[in-house]
């Protein structure tokens, strides 16, 4: 933001103005990287009031100079722009002192230090945004070469700026407060721990500090609900703005992640509502997505045990709706609930997953939290987007490529120009067929 580089100018670093110049630079560049973060991490949860982790290796490869990064660490600080209060932080789980298996104490591994922005330069600043050219490393950091012809091709509508503010006031009417959050446990983050605990409980504990319990995107709160809305409103304007600001300047990532090795880049990051104003070679896209895509991935897992009912319904696409018959649940609100049920057993821990999808799914709810108990939670989700990327990029998206075919990949969907779209899902149907992965793709 416009206002964080106003600040840094303001920093009376002492030397030369060559040496002061470069401390600028380096200020700059760290506080860019440190936003994006905050923008690419976080997504639609972006909350600037939350500190976030900076790994000393993650600094270090900005400011490779031990006395420049110590001298711009403690001015960010002491100028009030990236601030932290200098303490290292303990893993959630942790106390203070642990007993080894020699009968010793242990102090745990401390977490790296959390920083955050001032609130001042992001909620009682103008949203605006500085394009700096000498950032621009983007051939650095298009890691991924064969999406790099289809970046070239990509343009977005000025429109867009005048839509993104109706598109977050849409949002935070969704929004629900007190009594309309029906979630019998509800978690909330306190001090980089997750407590859990009755939705009654923390109605009460709201109550008893004279605010709101809130929910907004899956997340819950504890604060007063104009702060809240006011300050969500800011963090959704400035992630919206800043991700169409980096398309238009033409400021590209393109990586595969380590762990899922799926493909991120700037169009992953966007929201859905925007690639109304997103073309490809001056025309607007149409996706091509699998149904339940996570859910078809698992169902073609031959030596993972499953029920046969949820491996037809997942492959024929009506999983969601096996479920809806199921529970008896009608209308959008009962397929967004059965959809949740299963979005709880993909990415929740074992003591969250949905007790009503035992009776419908008893062989996989199983095999689930065995696998979960065994590997940790977190496994299980990062085992399907494995096998997701594994086809839809390593296979797919590098085939549709060869073939010179204009698109976007967008995780577990492709998105294309209206012309191509017949050819690409025959390409797309003939690779699935080669590998028996059996799926419904949605209708264009």
């Amino acid at each position: 933001m416009t206002s964080l580089n106003q600040k840094i100018e303001q920093i009376p670093f002492l030397g030369s103005a060559k040496n002061i110049a470069t401390l600028k630079s380096y200020s700059k560049i760290l506080c860019y990287e440190v936003f994006n973060i905050y923008t690419s991490t976080f997504n639609s949860a972006v909350d600037f009031t939350k500190e976030i982790p900076l790994r000393k290796s993650f600094i270090i490869k900005i400011i490779p100079t031990p006395k420049i990064r110590s001298s711009i660490m403690k001015e960010l600080n002491n100028n009030g722009i990236l601030i932290t209060d200098g303490k290292y932080i303990f893993n959630n789980n942790d106390t203070n002192k642990k007993i080894g298996g020699d009968g010793l104490e242990i102090t745990p591994k401390p977490r790296p230090k959390h920083y955050k922005f001032h609130p001042d330069l992001i909620y009682n600043s103008p949203i605006s945004f500085t394009y700096f050219e000498h950032f621009d490393s983007t051939d650095k950091k298009i890691l991924y070469q064969k999406m790099k012809p289809n970046f070239d091709m990509i343009t977005i509508s000025h429109g867009v700026y005048n839509f993104i503010p109706k598109m977050v006031e849409e949002k935070l009417s969704n929004i629900l407060i007190g009594d309309e959050i029906t979630d019998p446990t509800v978690t909330i983050l306190i001090d980089g721990k997750e407590i859990p605990a009755s939705r009654d409980y923390w109605l009460n504990e709201a109550v008893r500090h004279n605010k709101a319990l809130i929910k907004f995107n899956d997340n819950f709160y504890i604060d007063s609900v104009k702060s809240f809305i006011d300050r969500k409103r800011t963090d959704l304007i400035i992630l919206h703005t800043y991700n169409v600001r980096k398309i238009q300047n033409k400021e590209w990532y393109c990586s595969r992640n380590k762990t899922n090795k799926r493909l991120d880049h700037n169009l992953t990051c966007i929201a859905s509502e925007l690639f109304e104003y997103v073309s490809l070679k001056g025309v607007k896209t149409v996706e091509i997505d699998l149904v339940n895509s996570q859910f078809a991935f698992l169902s073609n897992i031959s030596n993972f045990p499953m029920d046969d009912n949820f491996i037809k319904a997942a492959q024929e696409g009506y999983l969601y709706e096996l479920i809806m018959e199921e529970l008896g649940l009608e209308g959008d609100e009962g397929r967004l609930a059965a959809k949740k049920y299963m979005m709880l057993a993909n990415f929740g821990r074992e003591r969250n997953h949905p007790k009503v999808l035992n009776k419908i799914f008893p062989i996989l709810m199983q095999s689930i939290t065995e696998f979960k108990q065994k590997n940790g939670y977190a496994a299980f989700s990062i085992m399907l987007q494995n096998a997701e990327s594994s086809l839809m990029i390593t296979t797919v998206l590098a085939m549709i490529c060869a073939k010179r075919i204009p698109c976007l990949s967008i995780h577990d969907s492709i998105r294309v120009r209206p012309v191509d779209y017949d050819r690409t899902l025959e390409l797309m149907q003939r690779i699935f067929d080669e590998r028996d992965f059996k799926c419904k793709i949605k209708n264009k």
